[in-house]
């Protein structure tokens, strides 16, 4: 048998929420800034999207809201993103408070396209008869 290294996966902590306690953890002007790497649907017991950063060396994940998933429903995986916690806020028009979020986020990431020179295109045919 090889020598292996071999290293524990650890829970990573949700950004927007408190590990012990499962309640909302953040502060007025709290930022995350990271790049978005995937995003995972129907999670725990309210059935929320979790978004998941790459920030520095760690993974953090963000749990979804009303307003974080219309603000992230477009992102693309590799896209920067900086996230700032507002505070809460009530409703002009329901009167209902909820977390406010100002999201940033960089150009998504361009696919490298190659570029074929004339003359060097092949057929179907012919790449299948290689």
């Amino acid at each position: 048998m090889t020598d292996k290294k071999w290293i524990k996966v650890e829970f990573e902590p949700a950004w927007n929420c408190n590990d012990n306690t499962g309640k909302f953890s953040l502060s007025k002007g709290d930022e995350l800034e990271g790049v978005f790497q995937y995003k995972e649907e129907n999670v725990g017991p309210n059935a929320s999207n979790l978004y998941t950063f790459r920030c520095g060396e760690k993974s953090v994940s963000v749990w979804g809201s009303t307003l974080l998933d219309a603000r992230f429903k477009n992102l693309v995986e590799g896209t920067e993103v900086k996230i700032i916690y507002e505070g809460k806020v009530k409703s002009p028009k329901s009167g209902r408070s909820y977390h406010n979020y100002t999201v940033y986020h960089t150009d998504a990431p361009k696919e490298e396209i190659s570029v074929i020179e004339e003359g060097e295109a092949k057929s179907f045919q012919e790449q299948i008869n290689e």
